[in-house]
């Protein structure tokens, strides 16, 4: 986390990340200052706010914080989508 507090993504972005966690897409977030790569899990929330659970090629899961995603890309072969970039959040 940054410490700023959560301000929830729109619906329709976080559609593209249960897709991505749905079919397990390999994908490439890029964040603030990061990029990041793994294999989408599961997306879950708690009172601190919405997350995508990754898992990395090394095996270590991720949670990150979903306001804090710019940028999906999708690695995987056949997805049902290549790329989407999240609107920005107030």
């Amino acid at each position: 986390m940054n410490g700023k507090t959560y301000t929830p993504i729109a619906c329709g972005d976080f559609d593209y990340l249960e897709i991505a966690c749905m079919d397990n897409y390999d994908v490439e977030l890029v964040m603030h200052n990061e990029h990041v790569r793994g294999r989408a899990i599961t997306t879950n929330n708690d009172k601190t706010g919405e997350f995508l659970v990754i898992e990395t090629e090394g095996g270590e899961r991720l949670s990150l914080r979903a306001d804090l995603i710019h940028k999906i890309i999708v690695r995987s072969k056949n997805a049902r989508f290549r790329e989407h970039t999240f609107t920005p959040t107030a």
